[in-house]
């Protein structure tokens, strides 16, 4: 493909939507519907994934996503409601490399196809233990072993073959449920049950079981010179293929009781729900049993239980009282706690049967056999073997030594294992953790207040305060090493399983500098303080366990000032003003003293902040409230038109600043493990505000009974360019927006409704 065309990623999505509504009887009545999606994706691919044999495609004959829902409602008397329900979400995709069909579309007529969906070779070996020096009737260099995918190093560009070859997601959620509501003049009573079941997973392969992991290109001959350099960064993923997980949800039901209760002036909504969960880890798939694969044996695969089993209270309630007895004034409050929901997400952590890699050295090149006394020296000059080195192997010298700098991975060039709980004789991979026994689910309770008032006849003032506080968060903890508390610790004083030590931040390569000449305002508030080495009795000691604890809390504050104005002739006007204060306290992660990566459940689960370490205790730190606006606005226009508006004001998020303490700032060049600390105190350094104005205008028909409508909305009016979030890591690439609203987009839209 010439540089300068574009790739297209050819796609469509289609819909077939079913709705049925029956009134079987004076008294039942049974509704269904059924949402069917049919997705196609010739080429699946994104910026560092080159478009032609790189891609997925994704076949709609090979996918099932569809929503059902089923209900009946039956009147049981003048009191009594019953209500039974199902629903399930199913979704089945494969995405593989790019079929024939597609590939001749942009390859010339006389070249040949590459073959990037070859099978695997019926006498396919398996080399645990690598390298591995086969006999001369065994051939590596067929199209299965040829056309793995390769993934630069130094350019992170993905080539050659698709990244997941064959990647099947069965994935199905089942969720019945049923309800009995009775009510009298004061009481509106009910009783319920929800419950979730399910299974989600993966079955994966790859051509070559493989990634070939080069460094600016494939690996080449050094260099006669031994003064001259030669690369010695390539390398490849040995994959644990081919692998098949599956988790499933037996259990995630709720059974809950509530009353609203009506005395005089007050309304109390009062209730609690049982909630329990458990999960199992399996292959069902593939009859208990893992096939073997070039790098790894067949492996038995019993089902797991995936530990704890929870079963929690959350009570809920709220009131609400008209203040004057005139329906003007209300005041509210609600208090209420709601209990993390989890998905397949808990049990997949600690399934041994999914993917897992092992990075190893490949120079594409035949290796010297004595690697495996010696442990080799990490280079092409030092490991890669001559004709003398290879003497008395199951084939000749010349067998071997015809594959070097081919391009293709062959058993005999690949380094030694380095995962060697998941890459051995008949095992499972060992999870990179385990639950603690005493394990908790996280929660959360809501607590708000609140008084709505009406000012004038179709005028509502609303003033509000809110409050979430999330406990028992989870953390990951090595329990096989000693904890030191950050607040007592001593520069050269041994803490725990740490080496505390004086570091100096002096923006070693200049990019807070840079920063700060294109006008930004950045604030290190303290550039001295402690890192943290581990002390090297402690080194490759690792036992994760998942833990919860009672200190780490996530705090939410709000408040809402907002109005609502309903104008002549069907207009209406709203607009408010929110604050809001986010504090962590996450002292209770010990794993490491300099800080760890968490998920920020108020930020967002795939939100990774830098927490733990020097400022763990944000409730010290005079956190910040950040305030946004809200107006919008609609108003009919004459020949049946309708004009609206939106201007939206939003505080930019949070700025990260993690750094890499380099090894020169170690005593005496010297570290045992590298350290990550966050540079920013939490709540000085924030991206700039920015705001968002959006219109529509749309237009009515009507015809008899048909009416339609056509509309046009514009999104983003005066085009801003916002950075919304940017890259977080010390380095030349810091401060890079990693995404930015959405420019200027119109949208044309239009409705019948009959």
């Amino acid at each position: 493909m010439a540089s300068a065309e574009r790739a297209v990623a050819e796609q469509h999505v289609r819909s077939v939507l079913l709705r049925l509504t029956s009134q079987v009887s004076q008294r039942n009545k049974v509704s269904a519907y059924l949402d069917r999606i049919f997705k196609w994706k010739k080429r699946e691919f994104s910026t560092t994934r080159e478009p032609i044999q790189a891609a997925g495609f994704r076949d709609p004959g090979q996918a099932n996503y569809h929503t059902f829902q089923a209900k009946w409602t039956s009147t049981i008397s003048s009191r009594a409601l019953l209500e039974v329900g199902y629903s399930q979400v199913y979704e089945r995709l494969l995405i593989a490399s790019q079929p024939e069909s597609a590939l001749r579309e942009v390859f010339p007529d006389n070249i040949p196809l590459p073959n990037l969906r070859a099978d695997t070779p019926g006498n396919l070996r398996t080399c645990i233990a690598t390298p591995c020096y086969w006999d001369a009737g065994y051939n590596q260099t067929g199209p299965w072993f040829a056309n793995a995918v390769i993934g630069d190093l130094s350019t992170g560009l993905q080539t050659n073959n698709y990244w997941g070859d064959i990647w099947i997601t069965p994935s199905d959620r089942r969720y019945p449920n049923a309800a009995l509501s009775y009510v009298t003049g004061s009481h509106n009573f009910k009783v319920g049950m929800q419950w979730s079941f399910g299974n989600d997973g993966d079955t994966r392969n790859r051509l070559g079981h493989l990634n070939m992991r080069p460094y600016g290109g494939l690996p080449q001959p050094c260099d006669p010179d031994p003064s001259m350099p030669c690369e010695d960064r390539h390398g490849i993923d040995a994959l644990n293929y081919p692998t098949s997980w599956n988790t499933t949800v037996r259990a995630d039901r709720g059974f809950y009781v509530q009353d609203t209760w009506t005395l005089d002036r007050l309304t109390i909504n009062a209730g609690v729900r049982y909630d329990h969960f458990e999960s199992v880890i399996n292959t069902f798939r593939t009859g208990g049993n893992l096939q073997g694969g070039r790098f790894i044996s067949q492996r038995a695969a019993p089902e797991i239980p995936a530990t704890p089993y929870w079963n929690d209270i959350a009570p809920r309630f709220s009131a609400t009282y008209d203040l004057f007895g005139d329906a003007r004034t209300a005041l509210k409050f609600s208090m209420n706690k709601y209990m993390r929901p989890y998905a397949s997400g808990h049990g997949e952590r600690y399934s041994p049967y999914r993917e897992r890699s092992d990075r190893r050295d490949w120079f594409d090149c035949v290796l010297n056999p004595a690697i495996h006394q010696t442990g080799g020296v990490g280079n092409p000059r030092g490991d890669c073997a001559t004709a003398a080195d290879l003497a008395g192997l199951p084939a000749s010298p010349d067998f071997y030594l015809s594959t070097n700098y081919d391009g293709i991975v062959q058993d005999h060039e690949i380094g030694l294992r380095n995962n060697t709980t998941t890459f051995r004789e008949g095992g499972l991979a060992v999870p990179d953790s385990q639950p603690h026994p005493d394990l908790q689910r996280e929660y959360n309770w809501e607590y708000n207040a609140g008084i709505q008032h009406e000012l004038l006849p179709r005028v509502s003032l609303n003033v509000g305060w809110y409050r979430r506080v999330f406990s028992d968060i989870e953390a990951r903890s090595n329990a096989a090493l000693q904890t030191c508390d950050v607040a007592t610790a001593q520069a050269g004083v041994p803490c725990g399983s740490w080496i505390p030590f004086q570091v100096n931040f002096d923006d070693p390569n200049g990019h807070v500098a840079r920063l700060r000449g294109l006008g930004q305002n950045i604030t290190i508030t303290q550039p001295n303080f402690l890192a943290f080495d581990l002390d090297p009795a402690y080194r490759g000691l690792v036992n994760n366990l998942d833990i919860t604890s009672d200190i780490n809390r996530n705090y939410y504050n709000g408040f809402e000032v907002s109005m609502n104005a309903r104008l002549p002739n069907g207009g209406n006007v709203f607009g408010g003003w929110t604050a809001s204060q986010h504090i962590q306290d996450t002292c209770g992660l010990v794993v490491d003293p300099n800080g760890v990566s968490i998920e920020d459940p108020i930020r967002g689960a795939d939100e990774g902040i830098r927490r733990g370490g020097r400022w763990c205790d944000q409730s010290a730190l005079g956190m910040p409230f950040r305030h946004d606006f809200k107006l919008f606005g609609a108003y009919p226009l004459p020949g049946d038109f309708e004009f609206s508006g939106s201007i939206q004001a939003y505080s930019g998020g949070e700025r990260e600043l993690t750094w890499s303490v380099p090894s020169s700032y170690f005593p005496g060049g010297v570290r045992t493990r590298g350290a990550t600390v966050q540079l920013f105190q939490p709540g000085t350094n924030f991206l700039p505000y920015w705001t968002q104005v959006d219109i529509a205008l749309r237009r009515i028909f009507r015809f008899g009974g048909v009416e339609s409508s056509v509309q046009a909305d514009i999104y983003n009016l005066m085009n801003k360019a916002v950075v919304v979030d940017e890259t977080e890591s010390y380095g030349g690439s810091w401060g890079r927006p990693t995404r930015l609203l959405q420019g200027r987009l119109l949208r044309m839209a239009f409705q019948v409704n009959w």
